[in-house]
């Protein structure tokens, strides 16, 4: 039954005209059930009604051509619903009016951005900000100071060498001072031998109780808006699964483990991992904003999805629509 509500009050907001527009936007890409009712709504934006129209879908189009041909369906009052989110509608948003679409690449922008998630062209009326421009004044203090803190970390790294050295020659003469008595070659080789296995030994094992204490685990780990994708990084490597997909398995694609699609990528480029649970995600990654960790970096487009990659620039690219393609 609650899921039947939550279906309800979806399907409310995607027909009711007060919705936010960046809540039409969300709805459209995350609901495809939705869409036909989107595509009806007299508050959806240009851009966006472009770009369902893009999608090919037969039973969205018509609903567009009956939207321009200025033909309604007849429907049951739809009740005002309380707003998906806190955003602010484009009536009493502070900030100057955005276009719908971007200029550069014609594909729906999403409110609220500064960029155009398509080719990465600056949104008309956002406020982009450019780090001023650093004078060789400054680059040359910033090469003296890397000089110089790695010419002291050389020094320490010979100091403790030296220290080694000298901890490791005054043990040896410790242990001739202590070998059996009368001076014998025979015992005296006996008693270094023994004390040198034995302080060895104990090394050893003081070496390994080091080890057995490990550090924490390293881990990051975040989501998409929708929570249909999850993503975890390591050092190790990143993976991603997202849960309900439009597109069909790729055939490299684990079948074995939880339901969807699993992809990744380590330092040598792409895999293809198998996972037996889902990736546990609080963090949600906003649009546009990339998260880079142990040498690997991801972001999640608006239009293209998550985009994940290594060091050598080897990842793949997750689309609820397009599937997944590696590079």
């Amino acid at each position: 039954m609650a899921k039947d509500t939550g279906a309800t009050e979806l399907q409310r907001a995607a027909s009711d005209p007060s919705t936010p527009r960046a809540d039409l936007a969300d709805l459209a890409y995350d609901h495809p059930e939705l869409r036909v009712a989107i595509a009806l709504n007299p508050a959806t934006y240009r851009g966006l009604l472009t770009w369902l129209r893009e999608l090919g879908d037969p039973h969205v189009n018509a609903a567009l051509d009956e939207r321009e041909n200025g033909v309604t369906r007849p429907t049951a009052p739809v009740p005002r619903a309380k707003s998906i989110s806190a955003a602010p509608t484009v009536e009493s948003a502070a900030t100057a009016p955005q276009a719908d679409t971007c200029a550069e690449c014609d594909a729906p922008i999403k409110l609220g951005a500064n960029y155009c998630g398509a080719c990465g062209t600056p949104v008309p009326g956002a406020v982009v900000y450019v780090p001023p421009a650093a004078d060789a004044g400054s680059n040359r203090a910033i090469v003296y100071s890397a000089i110089g803190v790695a010419a002291f970390i050389v020094l320490v790294v010979i100091g403790i060498g030296a220290a080694q050295a000298v901890t490791s020659l005054s043990g040896q003469a410790d242990a001739s001072q202590n070998a059996a008595p009368n001076g014998s070659a025979g015992t005296g080789d006996s008693g270094d031998t023994t004390s040198s296995s034995g302080s060895q030994d104990t090394q050893t094992d003081q070496g390994s109780s080091t080890d057995s204490t490990q550090a924490p685990a390293q881990v990051d780990s975040f989501r998409s808006t929708s929570g249909n994708i999850t993503c975890r990084i390591t050092p190790q490597a990143v993976i991603c699964h997202q849960t309900t997909i439009k597109y069909a398995i790729p055939s490299s694609a684990c079948r074995s483990g939880i339901a969807g699609v699993t992809v990744g990528v380590d330092a040598d480029g792409a895999t293809w991992p198998c996972i037996d649970s889902s990736i546990a995600a609080d963090r949600v990654l906003p649009y546009d904003q990339p998260v880079s960790e142990w040498g690997y970096t991801c972001l999640i487009d608006y239009t293209t999805g998550v985009r994940c990659s290594n060091q050598d620039n080897d990842g793949f690219t997750m689309n609820y629509t397009r599937g997944v393609s590696t590079f």
